[in-house]
């Protein structure tokens, strides 16, 4: 695929040090979705079983690696969306998808991962860990004139995060979050660190 991410570049240990630095830059976005949560939260005990969809909005930096060098990270939107099943109430797996996307210098990039995942809550409390493995895709669309051209390519992802429920309702709880997304491709690799405020709905039977 051609690259049109024409940005600085950085020595290989720059690259290594990039991830956990753009996620200290999420720390005060997480500082303030964590109080707002918690301020929404209601007095449902923390149950979870039987299925369950969420989605996230937020935002993450990204950077492409290749030949030892790295990009300059970029900032821009970010999302997510998952589905699963609550198998007891400390492990939960499930379909995750996440994206990430910015238009530089007229070409749209997509960065996108998308993994079978593992949920766990330790003590089955608010508090969880999230591992995944899967399919990472970069989507490159450049606009000349009235033709748009995309490319394409795919390989190995995984993906982890944390995060914190708060139950807003018997069914419905709201999660200030981490994620880190990786892929390795043909041409290059990426990896994005993103902060989202995630909105996650459980069936529970009613009793």
């Amino acid at each position: 695929m051609k690259r049109f991410w024409q940005l600085p570049r950085r020595s290989k240990h720059a690259a290594h040090r990039a991830w956990p630095t753009a996620a200290l830059s999420l720390a005060p976005l997480v500082a303030l979705l964590g109080p707002l949560a918690a301020h929404a939260a209601g007095p449902w005990p923390q149950t979870r079983q039987g299925w369950y969809v969420g989605f996230g909005l937020g935002g993450g930096g990204a950077a492409l690696h290749a030949d030892g060098t790295s990009t300059s990270r970029e900032g821009a939107f970010s999302g997510n969306f998952r589905g699963g099943y609550v198998f007891n109430p400390e492990l939960a797996l499930g379909l995750e998808s996440n994206a990430w996307t910015k238009e530089m210098d007229g070409a749209t990039w997509t960065l996108s991962v998308g993994t079978a995942a593992v949920t766990y809550f330790p003590g089955a409390q608010g508090f969880y860990l999230r591992g995944g493995i899967g399919l990472g895709t970069a989507e490159v669309e450049q606009q000349f004139g009235n033709v748009s051209v995309t490319g394409s390519e795919s390989g190995f992802g995984l993906t982890g995060g944390l995060g914190y429920e708060f139950r807003v309702l018997r069914t419905f709880a709201l999660a200030p979050q981490v994620d880190y997304s990786w892929t390795t491709l043909d041409d290059f690799d990426f990896d994005y660190v993103m902060g989202a405020l995630q909105f996650n709905w459980y069936f529970i039977p009613k009793p």
